[in-house]
C-alpha cells in the first residue's frame, strides 16, 4: 500500500507573506499520554499569522497564546504507534480568493506542545511527483 500525497488544485502559488493567517491541524507528539494498552492524542488547531519568511521557509509562533488544543479519550491500540512522529510533515495553508493554498509544510517544532514555535518549509520546493527538489533549497 503505498501512500497518496495531497494533490492541490493549483500547484505552484505565489508564497506566504509575513503576517497572512495560516491554518493546519494535527497531533503533536509532546501532548500524547501512553498508558500501557491506550494513548491519549490531544488534536491542535492552529489557525494563526505567519510570523516570519524568509528564502528556506516560514515560522508560525503563537505570540498571543491563542492555540486551542483539544483532548479527546479514544481506544487507540498502541503497538504500533508509539514510534508516530509528531507534526513534522503537516501541511499549512492558506485562504485565497475563497480557496485554500498549500503553503508549507511543517518540520520541526520546539518541545513547548501547544506554545511551540512552528517552522515550516514552502511547498514550492516540493515537486509534482512528491520529491524535493534539493537544488532549489537555498543552504545558509
Amino acid at each position: 500500500h503505498g501512500k497518496k500525497m495531497f494533490s492541490p488544485s493549483t500547484w505552484l502559488t505565489e508564497r506566504i507573506v509575513k503576517d497572512e493567517v495560516v491554518c493546519f491541524l494535527g497531533y503533536p507528539g509532546e501532548l500524547r499520554e501512553f498508558t500501557d494498552e491506550n494513548m491519549d492524542l490531544s488534536l491542535m488547531v492552529g489557525v494563526l499569522n505567519c510570523t516570519t519568511v524568509n528564502e528556506r521557509g516560514f515560522t508560525i509562533v503563537d505570540e498571543n497564546n491563542e492555540r486551542k488544543v483539544y483532548k479527546f479519550d479514544q481506544a487507540i491500540d498502541t503497538s504500533n504507534l508509539k514510534t508516530l512522529g509528531g507534526m513534522s510533515g503537516t501541511p499549512v495553508f492558506t485562504q485565497r480568493n475563497g480557496d485554500f493554498e498549500i503553503k508549507g509544510i511543517i518540520y520541526e517544532s520546539n518541545d513547548e506542545g501547544a506554545l511551540s514555535n512552528i517552522y515550516c518549509v514552502h511547498f514550492d520546493y516540493i515537486q509534482k511527483n512528491g520529491t524535493i527538489d534539493r537544488l532549489k533549497i537555498p543552504f545558509v
